[in-house]
């Protein structure tokens, strides 16, 4: 079975081969073929979520059109694909990489790296929305 994803749409580094998306119940409606009926937002409401994407912006203004894109990226798939779930990690409050934030014994960094790292782990793929700086991506994507 297959499911309606927006060419828009890319991500990268799934942990699965070819994730599925599962209903409560034996439906036949794909999501691209939904009329907008409240049986059919039922439906897309029941989805189990089994999709989740990590979406990153390489840009740290608050009205960056890269974190537009990704905010509208996770509306628009919010409304048309089921069971998939966008989080937009911000990378803002991650300090510049420098080893010597690890604790003594070397086990933890400082708070805000602990949870983008959990975030990043817990996702099964990526969207990177990201300025172009002299045909790469910006610094502080980079440093994340």
């Amino acid at each position: 079975r297959t499911h309606f994803i927006p060419p828009w749409f890319v991500a990268i580094t799934s942990r699965t081969a070819r994730p599925t998306l599962q209903f409560s119940e034996n439906q036949e409606t794909s999501p691209a073929r939904m009329d907008g009926s409240s049986a059919e937002v039922a439906k897309v409401k029941r989805a189990k979520t089994v999709l989740t994407v990590a979406a990153i912006s390489g840009s740290l203004r608050r009205a960056s059109a890269n974190a537009g894109l990704i905010r509208a990226a996770a509306k628009m798939c919010e409304e048309s694909i089921p069971g998939l779930q966008i989080d937009h990690v911000d990378i803002s409050d991650l300090p510049l990489l420098n080893t010597d934030l690890e604790d003594v014994d070397g086990n933890a960094f400082p708070a805000a790296v602990e949870e983008f790292r959990d975030r990043v782990r817990g996702a099964d793929c990526f969207l990177f929305a990201s300025p172009e700086y002299n045909y790469s991506i910006s610094g502080p994507l980079k440093n994340a």
